[in-house]
């Protein structure tokens, strides 16, 4: 379904997202050291809370990219993650996966 939302559903949903920033939920995946055995960091990924459709984040990049919001996507979501960074553990990175556009801002 979420492959044939209408440009003007995209807008209404990316508008809710940005209204409440805490439908952006942001999940760790863990990353580990298989010589110790041990998890040393965590990739954030995002994931959408939003009733009207569940669509793939990628599809939630690409209507904010098409709306010219892709890097305010990008941002709200770091900020959500770093956020609950103080969650992990110590000693473990976090490996955050950005747009080119957004890391040259």
């Amino acid at each position: 379904m979420a492959s044939t939302l209408a440009v003007s559903e995209w807008t209404i949903a990316l508008q809710a997202v940005f209204a409440e920033p805490e439908r952006i939920r942001p999940v760790f995946q863990p990353i580990f050291d298989l010589q110790r055995g041990v998890v040393c960091g965590f990739e954030m990924l995002a994931r959408f809370d939003y009733d009207a459709f569940q669509a793939t984040p990628d599809k939630w990049f690409a209507a904010a990219a098409r709306e010219g919001r892709g890097e305010e996507l990008e941002a709200a979501l770091i900020d959500r993650g770093l956020q609950a960074r103080s969650r992990l553990p110590e000693n473990c990175f976090l490996a955050v996966n950005v747009g080119p556009d957004a890391c040259a801002r």
